[in-house]
């Protein structure tokens, strides 16, 4: 608007957007520039590349709104386009099919919102199974099964030739299942299926319809186990793919037990499995026989174990022997006696009363019980596994009489993992327990139990007395015999243990208890007193 003169009136979109050059206005003092609001504005969002409010002149369709937006998008629905249109009393929905893009004109307020395609194939057809190529393929015009199994490279060599399957997809969404005989259908060609979208092909394998079969294989080898069955597998085979034999196996038999498998039987039969024996030569190798047998699944073979075959027992001597150390027994006989000769005999300095036999003994039923009490759920399996651990314990021997009388009742037959300890002459005495101060005496040769209690300062409050005993140096047990008003306590050696036990805690009474036990008294005693007047 310039003062004295007409107004002027430039199209902007030409101007700005489509750099039009052929206007040139200078500007004067004192002249006005008004931009106008926007009369028409449209919004586009979802599936296209600038979703935005967008500013259209009066005769801009529907495709010069998605040029201006960039265009769809890699996964926009572009068949059809809804637009949300206002009028003058409320909203009312538009379809646009594609082809009327470029001559739909589009009002203020317009709205369009860009969906995506479907999650579904319009062509697709899958295979499974014995095929060289399984997957999804496309299906083409009058395609049949035929035509995709040669699609998919062939049928392999394990498929299963009486049946096929084909799962098709109803109008309401539901399966349906159809069979055909696979052999017959591909021998005759006027038995093709023809084929339709969402078709699934399942052509099995004789593998998977066959149970996993195995054969199994225990005793001397090297790694028993279970391994894969295969057709003209031999016991050979099977021992080598084990890790052969070891030295104990026994060159007399190795057993092969087969299942009975009568399936037209109609009742159980008496035999389980067939048993076949087959011997080994001194090489360990198997004869002409057993060469040609060949397994069958399930088969599980036995190599024995050789009665003759020992590995070697250790055991070990320590303390006062001319040659303490580890030595492996000669025979199943060996006793103390024998293992102190090859030791060289003891030492002058020995003492014979104290020699004890360690052994290794498995776990009681209240020892497991007492670890199974303690097991956390979490480490079960560990726990477990340690229920089935030995321990060490002290096996109360007299060498004094196995020296006197060898081999005799008191002289040991030896076992793995014995060790025979044999100390020096020993000094002291311990004292555990409920004493008032426990210590380690000196030993006196006349001194009783009560002497050397006296030097712990005493029994204590909680001490059981009755129940004390003595665990001497070969770890032999005493204990404490009561006759009457009479207590006899165990003589005690060098190097002897006493052991005072605590009486157990008694449980204080709580009120209810000791109400319910002054009702009982109290009844017993009105009953007593009912049956004197009575009587």
């Amino acid at each position: 608007v310039r003062q004295g003169q007409p107004v002027t009136t430039i199209d902007l979109y030409d101007f700005l957007l489509k750099g039009e050059t052929t206007l040139n206005i200078r500007l004067q003092d004192e002249d006005l520039i008004f931009i106008g609001p926007s009369k028409q504005q449209v919004t586009i969002s979802g599936e296209v590349k600038r979703p935005a409010i967008y500013e259209l002149r009066q005769n801009e369709t529907l495709a010069d709104l998605i040029g201006y937006c960039g265009g769809f998008s890699s996964m926009a629905y572009s068949r059809r386009l809804q637009v949300d249109r206002k009028t003058d009393s409320q909203r009312r929905l538009l379809s646009v099919e594609s082809d009327l893009f470029s001559s739909f004109l589009m009002h203020n307020g317009d709205m369009i919102e860009v969906g995506e395609i479907l999650e579904r194939y319009e062509n697709r057809v899958t295979i499974q199974g014995a095929v060289f190529r399984e997957g999804e393929y496309g299906l083409t015009e009058g395609m049949t099964l035929k035509d995709l199994i040669a699609k998919a490279e062939g049928l392999r060599e394990d498929a299963f030739l009486s049946r096929v399957a084909i799962y098709r997809l109803q109008e309401n969404l539901e399966t349906e299942v159809m069979e055909y005989d696979l052999q017959h259908l591909m021998e005759n060609s006027n038995l093709d299926v023809l084929l339709m979208r969402e078709d699934l092909i399942t052509i099995s394998s004789v593998l998977d319809l066959q149970q996993e079969r195995t054969v199994g294989i225990m005793g001397e080898v090297s790694n028993p186990g279970t391994f894969p069955f295969a057709r003209n597998k031999t016991l050979g085979e099977l021992i080598r793919m084990a890790g052969g034999l070891t030295d104990a196996a026994s060159l007399s038999r190795v057993e092969v037990a087969r299942r009975v498998n009568n399936k037209t039987a109609d009742r159980p039969g008496d035999q389980v499995s067939r048993i076949y024996s087959f011997p080994l030569d001194a090489t360990l190798a198997l004869g002409d026989e057993a060469s040609s047998f060949f397994l069958e699944p399930f088969d599980m073979v036995f190599v024995r174990r050789s009665p003759g075959y020992r590995e070697q027992v250790i055991v070990q001597v320590q303390g006062e022997l001319n040659f303490p150390g580890s030595y492996a027994i000669t025979s199943n006989t060996e006793r103390i006696s024998d293992l102190i000769n090859r030791a060289g005999g003891l030492t002058d300095d020995a003492y014979i009363p104290g020699a004890t036999l360690i052994r290794r003994v498995e776990l009681s039923g209240q020892e497991r019980l007492q670890r199974l009490s303690g097991i956390d759920t979490s480490e079960m399996e560990l726990d477990i596994a340690a229920l089935t651990e030995a321990r060490d314990q002290s096996v109360g021997i007299n060498l004094q009489r196995i020296l006197r009388n060898p081999h005799g009742a008191d002289d040991l037959i030896l076992e793995e993992g014995d060790i025979l300890r044999i100390p020096q002459e020993l000094q002291t005495v311990r004292l555990n327990g409920a004493l008032l101060y426990p210590v380690t005496a000196r030993y006196q040769s006349r001194m009783g139990v009560r002497g050397y209690v006296s030097q712990a300062g005493g029994f204590a409050d909680n001490a059981s007395k009755n129940n004390l005993f003595v665990v001497y140096p070969n770890g032999s047990v005493d204990r404490t015999r009561n006759f009457l008003f009479f207590r006899s306590y165990p003589s005690i050696e060098p190097g002897a243990e006493i052991i005072v036990p605590q009486k157990p805690e008694r449980q204080q009474r709580t009120i209810q208890e000791s109400l319910a036990i002054g009702s009982a008294m109290t009844s017993l005693a009105l009953v007593i007193v009912t049956l004197i007047n009575q009587l």
